[in-house]
Order: structure tokens, then C-alpha cells, then sequence
């Protein structure tokens, strides 16, 4: 299977999400139509076109089921938002984690319970690599 190709625009990443949630078992264009529909409003032909053109860049494969085409995400979610979070890591903050969190911590949109979950993430990190830094 071929990489999927480009960066994913937030309707694209809108499309992908429906996807996602309706593994194992895939999802056609009327359920990702459906999905979206019921937060904002969206033609049908608008959500045919998103995923036809994401089939043709590689991020869905078609799978033809009885009655209609079923769509499953050619790269797992974590994988994707991996991938963007390097890529913005890269663009923005000169390829620093360091000062991606640094940002963060600074823009007051941690939460407290962002902290301690953090906090929770580095000292479990440090304990599999048996304490080093």
C-alpha cells in the first residue's frame, strides 16, 4: 500500500475522524455525510468529493460491499497525528519539543490536570529508560 500523499486539511482531518471511528467496519460516504451533518451543514456532494480526492491522494482505500463502496483509513490515527504534531514541532519551534511545551505552559491552555498528566508522562518515560534523561 502506497503512503498516503500531503498534509490533511481540518475538513479532510474532519472526514478522517469519521472514518476512524467506524472501524473495524468501515464507512461509506452516506455515514461520513451523516456524521458531519449532524454538527454542521454539509452537502452530500461536498463529503463525495472530500473522499473521492482522499482516496485518490491515499489515505482511504475502497473496499465495494453490497449496496455501496466502504471507506477505511489507509494510515492508523495515532500515525497521523504523529506525523503532524513532528511536522508542527518542525515548523514552528525549530524542531523542539522543549519549546513546544514551553509555549504551552506560557499561553495559560494547559489545565492543571494537563500539568500533572505531563508530569505523569515524563516520570513514566524516565522510569522505562531505567532513569536516564
Amino acid at each position: 500500500m502506497r503512503q498516503p500523499e500531503g498534509p490533511l486539511t481540518p475538513t479532510q482531518l474532519e472526514v478522517m475522524e469519521v472514518i476512524w471511528s467506524y472501524l473495524p467496519e468501515g464507512a461509506t460516504v452516506a455515514e461520513v455525510w451523516e456524521t458531519i451533518s449532524e454538527q454542521r451543514t454539509v452537502a452530500r456532494t461536498t463529503i463525495l468529493t472530500l473522499v473521492t480526492r482522499l482516496e485518490a491522494r491515499g489515505w482511504l482505500r475502497r473496499e465495494q460491499s453490497p449496496g455501496a463502496a466502504r471507506f477505511f483509513s489507509a494510515a492508523k490515527r495515532e500515525q497521523v497525528v504523529g506525523q503532524a504534531t513532528g511536522d508542527l514541532i518542525d515548523t514552528y519551534f525549530d524542531g523542539s519539543a522543549t519549546a513546544l511545551v514551553s509555549n504551552l505552559l506560557g499561553s495559560g491552555r494547559l489545565r492543571r490536570k494537563d500539568v500533572d498528566k505531563l508530569r505523569a508522562l515524563l516520570t513514566e518515560s524516565k522510569a522505562k529508560k531505567g532513569g536516564r534523561s
